[in-house]
């Protein structure tokens, strides 16, 4: 039998070639084939003792083909078994949620284990637009021509004497009305349009279908770019915000990794090592008494002349003095023990307390693994003739947004 609803975790076997699963197979090669390039892989083709393969990378997202078959990719979280994914969506929900800014709210585990990927977005979206439509959608006058029996605004003569020869109780004219007709509304409507095709959730479709219906006095947006070029941030607009970045997102069909695929409907996948880089950032951002620089660029290696550039990933600067006083290099990769930390990320996160005089710096994994061996104490590294120290620390992402934020202002 077929499985529609593929859900595995990254690096993970997603499908072998078999007799029954051909078409399915294909079709994802066929996605592979197109999407990977020298800069991403977001999946796989392996040969194992002459099966064919497809694997999950560091990548995570959902994948649905044509054929209705949806393959969802979620990170491994610590201590718990394979197969259990409740914990892995939750997990991806909070890092997304701050990395593109989407509102997580806490739900239960049933429900966290019942939501896809997909549905969950989709849900937001249905949230924070019942919000916008509660609140009143904003609305603006609008330039229409039409026919009418009185006048109206201003008769346009010229399009009058054309259209209007043998109806003269008609007047051609143009006029402003107050209208919810606006771009922000465009875009919202043809989202939820979009979303209803995709989602398999008979809560989120009967949702989309009540804005669908709120929304009838609205048109479709018949151009994406120019309609969101012409949302302007603004003090009435802010309420906006969530909504149009899950719709820029579906609109557009893609999400931070390019995708392509002639038999794939939707693609939205997201490279894990910039969305724990952006979790992390964001969560830095609340620890008292520092300014927080992301990928700060402007320093190289060798001054003369200028070469090999170096981008810390986070750096924490002292807000009277503006001097660096940590900087954070975030690695997405399962530490076991300290033969698996790469002699490359040390001696990056070394040449930082060189380059910016930083006395303290941090080589950040994710607590995935428990009993860690091999490591000093407290994870410092240290030279008797230098007062920099270099720290391996791994985040605890299972004590949620709260115990991360209190463990970044402890690093």
């Amino acid at each position: 039998m077929i499985n529609k609803n593929i859900t595995v975790c990254e690096y993970d076997t997603i499908m072998e070639l078999d007799s029954g699963n051909k078409a399915q197979f294909e079709m994802l090669e066929d996605f592979i084939l197109r999407s990977n390039t020298e800069k991403q892989s977001l999946m796989r083709l392996v040969n194992e003792n002459g099966r064919k393969i497809i694997k999950a990378e560091n990548y995570v997202g959902t994948v649905q083909l044509n054929d209705g078959t949806v393959i969802e990719i979620l990170p491994k979280t610590e201590g718990k078994k394979r197969g259990d994914t409740a914990a892995s969506r939750k997990l991806l929900y909070r890092m997304l949620s701050a990395f593109i800014d989407v509102p997580y709210e806490e739900r239960t585990a049933a429900d966290d284990s019942e939501s896809t990927f997909l549905e969950f977005f989709i849900s937001v979206f249905v949230r924070e637009t019942m919000k916008i439509i509660k609140s009143g959608l904003l609305a603006g006058y609008v330039s229409i021509e039409e026919n009418m029996t009185a006048v109206q605004g201003n008769i346009l003569f010229a399009e009058n004497i054309r259209r209007n020869l043998v109806h003269r109780e008609r007047l051609y004219v143009r006029h402003d009305v107050f209208s919810p007709d606006r771009a922000e509304n465009r875009l919202l409507k043809s989202a939820a349009a979009v979303m209803t095709k995709l989602s398999r959730s008979h809560q989120n479709r009967q949702n989309l279908k009540k804005i669908l219906a709120f929304l009838d006095e609205v048109k479709s947006s018949v151009s994406y770019e120019a309609d969101f070029s012409k949302c302007i941030s603004s003090r009435n607009s802010k309420k906006y915000t969530t909504a149009l970045n899950i719709s820029r997102i579906f609109l557009k069909n893609q999400g931070y990794a390019p995708c392509s695929g002639k038999y794939v409907s939707f693609a939205l996948l997201f490279p894990l090592e910039e969305v724990f880089r952006g979790y992390i950032t964001r969560l830095a951002r609340q620890c008292r008494g520092v300014s927080v620089q992301s990928e700060f660029s402007g320093e190289y290696l060798w001054n003369s002349p200028e070469r090999f550039p170096v981008k810390p990933d986070i750096i924490l600067r002292d807000r009277s003095t503006g001097k660096p006083c940590c900087i954070i290099d975030t690695h997405w990769k399962a530490v076991k023990s300290e033969r698996d930390i790469p002699f490359a990320d040390m001696l990056r996160i070394y040449a930082y307390t060189r380059l910016f005089g930083c006395e303290r710096v941090v080589l950040l994994y994710p607590e995935l693994c428990r009993n860690i061996t091999g490591m000093p104490a407290n994870g410092c590294y240290s030279a008797d003739s230098e007062e920099a120290k270099v720290y391996v620390r791994f985040v605890p992402l299972s004590a949620g947004d709260k115990g991360v934020a209190e463990f970044l202002k402890s690093i």
